[in-house]
């Protein structure tokens, strides 16, 4: 699993730590590279990658992302 947090200024948010204990976490500034890749419009923003990494769906609701089916 990939996190990607918006850090504004010097301090990491609060949260990020927790985070990294789940997945690997991606810290950028507004308008970084993998914002504007996955044109991420607000915050949270949610994206389901195929196996070959490109983007099949996204929202702002991970609940309305389909499940991955089992291989």
């Amino acid at each position: 699993m990939l996190a990607v947090v918006l850090a504004r200024g010097d301090e990491p948010p609060p949260y990020l730590s927790k985070l990294a204990e789940v997945a690997c976490v991606s810290v950028q500034q507004d308008r970084a590279p993998v914002t504007k890749a996955f044109a991420v419009a607000g915050y949270p923003a949610f994206c389901l990658l195929d196996a070959n990494g490109a983007v099949v769906t996204s929202g702002f609701d991970p609940a309305a992302l389909p499940a991955p089916a089992l291989a």
